[in-house]
């Protein structure tokens, strides 16, 4: 092989070129210290390559743990679909705007009407003025899907924003058998007023006891109504048939203390001439309150506390009143008070 000559100018330092002469390229560098050489680069590029990989896969394992940070929020919205937890993203979406307007029919597509849920919707419309505002903003997080015992439960985290502030609800959503309609609303802080059909067994006393009260109250027998009612029941009787005769307003201790209720129910009293406390019983109902019990079936049962079951009463079709029973010795008494705290004394 024949030697090339390279000749290369390299300025002084005075200014001037100076040729530097390469002989034969490279070949002038031992073949041993070029084997060593290419060793030396090779590894060098490869440790390059490797530190450059490894930031890569660093950079995109931590993404992947403030995927998983349980601190981070994941919203209803960004959780793994189903029906029944799109049903609960619309339902809650609903619920923000009856929480703006208490329009109940921004919530009636989502919440079943016979319900206790849609109750107190239906409560809080009547009193004619929204729950939050038109600021007020709910934000579902942490969505979890769950089945047991015919129940489909969406739990989650309620953000609720308003003018008053900030607040997180721990709130599970409801739904019976099939339905992607929210039965109710349960908020885990408070366990005892969870809204769940009750057993057969407080169904069927509750209803039994029921029966005896509306056929006490068709042919006008106070005995026979006063028969099946709860303590709480014959005592406000007890306490409005005073007042009938003597004057005074509620017991501060007694079943019901609002005093407008309490002065409603002793001038019904007073109207129907009822001496004596099983008398009074019937004249604590109006027409209306009596008509729709007599007429009217049970359905949608709940139970609310321990000694403590609702059902919503049926006339023509649709929801009328909530009816309360509770636990005595006898068993799941008519409770008087419940309703009449419910219906407002059926004041329309």
């Amino acid at each position: 092989m024949t030697d090339l000559d390279i000749q290369i100018d390299v300025p002084d330092d005075d200014g001037l070129k100076s040729p530097v002469r390469v002989l034969g390229g490279n070949n002038w560098l031992p073949p041993w210290f070029k084997a060593v050489l290419v060793i030396l680069l090779g590894t060098l590029a490869t440790l390059m390559l490797g530190a450059y990989l490894l930031g890569r896969s660093r950079a995109a394992g931590n993404g992947d743990e403030g995927a998983t940070d349980p601190s981070v929020s994941t919203t209803i919205g960004s959780a793994a679909s189903s029906p029944t937890v799109d049903a609960s993203l619309a339902a809650v979406s609903a619920w923000e705007g009856f929480a703006r307007s208490a329009d109940l029919d921004a919530v009636r597509p989502w919440f079943d009407d016979a319900g206790p849920q849609f109750v107190l919707f239906s409560q809080s419309a009547a009193a004619g003025a929204p729950a939050g505002g038109e600021g007020v903003t709910f934000e579902p997080r942490n969505p979890v899907e769950t089945k047991a015992d015919g129940l489909t439960t969406v739990s989650m985290e309620l953000v609720v924003t308003g003018p008053q502030g900030q607040d997180v609800y721990p709130y599970d959503l409801v739904y019976r058998g099939d339905s992607l309609k929210v039965w109710t609303v349960v908020d885990r802080r408070a366990p005892g007023t969870v809204a769940l059909p009750p057993p057969q067994a407080v169904v069927d006393s509750a209803a039994q006891n029921w029966g005896r009260f509306t056929s006490a109250l068709a042919i006008g027998d106070a005995k026979g109504a006063s028969a099946v009612v709860s303590e709480p029941t014959r005592v406000l009787v007890d306490q409005v048939t005073a007042a009938a005769r003597s004057g005074g307003g509620p017991p501060a201790d007694g079943p019901i203390t609002d005093p407008a209720l309490f002065d409603q129910l002793v001038a019904r009293v007073k109207a129907a001439d009822a001496a004596s406390p099983d008398n009074a019983l019937l004249a604590l109902l109006n027409a209306d309150q009596r008509r729709a019990l007599v007429t009217g079936q049970l359905a949608a049962w709940t139970q609310v506390d321990a000694d403590r079951v609702v059902a919503s009463l049926i006339v023509d079709g649709k929801p009328a009143a909530i009816v309360p029973f509770r636990a005595t010795a006898e068993g799941w008494m008519f409770d008087l008070v419940g309703a009449l705290e419910t219906s407002n004394g059926g004041n329309s």
